[in-house]
């Protein structure tokens, strides 16, 4: 891979107006690597714009670099870095840095990616793209110290389920070890992501938890919440983190799924366990994902015909 380092570090010595953006609903891997990749470009001396185009989830406001997110840049980029997007579709509202850039990076690890950048960074192998700008920073002359490496450490966490999915290799281990050498503090980093429940959010989980069904001789088990959940308790969208792990880690659950009624759809996260992919059953509901973890939406407004169309997508990829 290193053709490809070698060709991002020379575009990005190139370049003197830099972005690094995020995708909709960022997550930690998005977050962690946009943030990480930003820190470690401002000290190597570049000049660098952390963009984001949706809001940032209380859980990952520890992340260092996260004051220096910019929401409000409405320059022609030399360069933009897209990172964990699986296609531009996902930049949202950012849409409009990668159509007027000069030059678009793309770095990530869905297997759905398009390849829609310029130079692709893309390995569907690695568990997350943290790991991909680790492999970038280390390969190259870009600088890495204990922000930048608490940065990846978060994003390689969080997007293998602090280390339980089948995506988590020896190499990513390995790699979790070696930022673990810059003195990263990993109890307050997960004491930030797991202990860190706010009241309403455990209102709206016991809510949740209420409606839990079971489908499939009980294989299956979803639930859902509404928007009037979300106000009666003044929670927040990113208060539903860790919701469908909480379904799937059921005793006998092999596929979980939640959906969260939006205006005009029901979004939806699927977790699996063993070797089900519910990458395959999301591509069926407009969306896509990794083998244990994917995401998607359902155009309906009706919770009951929503939560069938799901089922329905299930039973035929089972």
């Amino acid at each position: 891979m290193n053709k490809i380092f070698n060709e991002i570090i020379a575009k990005i010595n190139e370049s003197e107006k830099i972005g690094i953006i995020s995708h909709i609903n960022p997550d930690g891997d998005n977050l962690g690597s946009l943030l990480g990749l930003s820190n470690s470009l401002r000290k190597y001396g570049k000049e660098v714009e952390s963009l984001s185009v949706d809001g940032i989830p209380d859980f990952l406001k520890f992340l260092p670099g996260l004051d220096r997110i910019n929401r409000d840049y409405d320059e022609v980029l030399d360069l933009l870095i897209c990172v964990d997007c699986s296609d531009e579709g996902r930049l949202g509202s950012g849409i409009k840095f990668f159509n007027d850039a000069k030059f678009v990076i793309n770095i990530d690890h869905h297997k759905t990616n398009t390849l829609f950048g310029g130079l692709n960074l893309v390995d569907s192998k690695a568990s997350a793209t943290g790991e991909l700008v680790y492999e970038l920073i280390t390969n190259t002359d870009l600088p890495m110290d204990a922000d930048i490496a608490t940065c990846l450490y978060t994003a390689i966490n969080t997007d293998t389920g602090s280390f339980k999915y089948s995506s988590t290799t020896p190499k990513t281990h390995r790699i979790a070890a070696n930022l673990l050498e810059y003195g990263i503090d990993t109890e307050k980093i997960n004491s930030e992501l797991y202990q860190n429940n706010t009241y309403a959010k455990i209102e709206l989980f016991q809510r949740a938890v209420a409606r839990i069904k079971f489908a499939f001789s009980n294989s299956v088990a979803y639930t859902y919440l509404l928007k009037e959940d979300f106000e009666e308790f003044g929670a927040k969208k990113s208060d539903i983190e860790g919701l469908v792990e909480l379904v799937r880690d059921i005793k006998g659950v092999e596929i979980a799924f939640i959906l969260k009624e939006e205006p005009t759809k029901f979004k939806g996260s699927f977790r699996s366990k063993g070797d089900i992919d519910v990458s395959i059953i999301a591509s069926g509901l407009n969306g896509g994902g990794h083998k244990q973890a994917a995401g998607f939406n359902v155009i309906e407004t009706d919770i009951d015909i929503a939560i069938q169309t799901v089922l329905d997508e299930i039973d035929k990829g089972l």
